[in-house]
């Protein structure tokens, strides 16, 4: 029953941030005279602070899912649920994940690259989702910052900095 809760809780505050980044992509792109007027504290509130709740959640259970199975339905299968309950769960999850990538990619679009000028607040938000976003995908693929291709040039100069052209 917490479960169920969880993911209904879940679901609401998806829902309530979806609709926020829609409103504000609508309203960018019908070019409302000033859509920073339009776009209420309310709708503001939403797509940040309820926005960020969602991403902590995907980036949390990303991070503690192998790469590439599907979020927590490694887990279901080790305890006792029936394949349906594990399918319905891979599809709301799916969903989940769905729609939290085409907010974010909305508003990067519309906010930071087709109208970046229009309303401030889609464009902060495209622009914290992309970061959010490489994060999520360093949690999920369990990637590290260093590439081979720097440990590469480290150990072709012996000590990871290129030759100095002189004293400092």
């Amino acid at each position: 029953m917490k479960t169920v809760f969880g993911g209904i809780i879940s679901f609401v505050l998806l829902g309530l941030y979806a609709s926020s980044v829609i409103v504000a992509i609508v309203l960018v792109m019908s070019h409302v005279p000033n859509p920073d007027t339009a776009f209420t504290e309310g709708f503001r509130l939403a797509m940040t602070t309820i926005g960020a709740l969602v991403s902590a959640l995907v980036i949390a259970v990303l991070a503690a899912t192998d790469a590439g199975e599907t979020p927590l339905v490694e887990s279901m299968n080790q305890q006792d649920f029936t394949p349906r309950q594990v399918k319905v769960v891979k599809v709301a999850v799916l969903a989940y994940l769905g729609v939290w990538m085409l907010c974010g990619l909305g508003a990067f679009v519309v906010g930071v690259m087709i109208q970046p000028d229009a309303l401030k607040s889609l464009n902060d938000h495209g622009k914290a989702w992309i970061g959010l976003a490489v994060a999520t995908g360093y949690a999920y693929f369990g990637l590290k910052p260093t590439s081979k291709a720097s440990v590469r040039i480290a150990v072709a100069h012996g000590d990871g900095f290129p030759p100095s052209q002189g004293t400092v």
